[in-house]
């Protein structure tokens, strides 16, 4: 009926997420590193995906040597140095942002809230233990890892904190 629907994407640019963890950490004045940022938004994406199925950024996360990586965001960032203080804009000068969903913005404020104070190798635990979607990824680096493979892995994290908390 409508078939441009089917090939509209789905999810948010990754520098409005991106963005939207920034504002948060100066807030808070924790800023954060461009490792950080880029897990943060990897495990809101993947958070969004376990518990809605759906994405939250309209890219693909990337197997990178030293874990999951979302390009834009690298290169978008990386001129800031070790931390990341000013949020990303596009060519007018204006700030990226997403119309986040309710159930999007409170994924996105528990992974912050819950992410942002652990240290980079505790995050880099988080994405890249074995059983992780980066670390079942097949092929080379610069690979896209599956959407999938993502959502069945936090989909199932999902499952064992909603029957954690059942039991507690």
């Amino acid at each position: 009926m409508f078939a441009w629907l089917k090939h509209r994407p789905q999810g948010h640019n990754p520098l409005a997420i991106a963005n939207r963890f920034i504002e948060k950490a100066v807030r808070a004045g924790r800023p954060l590193s461009i490792v950080h940022l880029v897990r943060l938004v990897y495990l809101a994406h993947g958070w969004c995906l376990g518990y809605t199925g759906k994405p939250l950024i309209a890219t693909k996360v990337q197997v990178w040597r030293n874990g999951p990586m979302i390009p834009e965001i690298y290169r978008e960032f990386r001129a800031q140095g070790v931390y990341i203080h000013q949020s990303a804009v596009d060519e007018k000068g204006e700030i990226h942002r997403a119309a986040l969903t309710k159930e999007e913005a409170d994924i996105v404020d528990r992974v912050y809230d819950n992410c942002a104070p652990l240290s980079t190798e505790q995050l880099a635990s988080l994405t890249r233990a074995d059983g992780t979607p980066w670390s079942r990824t097949e092929g080379y680096y610069y690979d896209p890892i599956p959407d999938k493979l993502i959502r069945k892995y936090y989909a199932k994290r999902v499952q064992e904190s909603q029957e954690a908390s059942a039991h507690g």
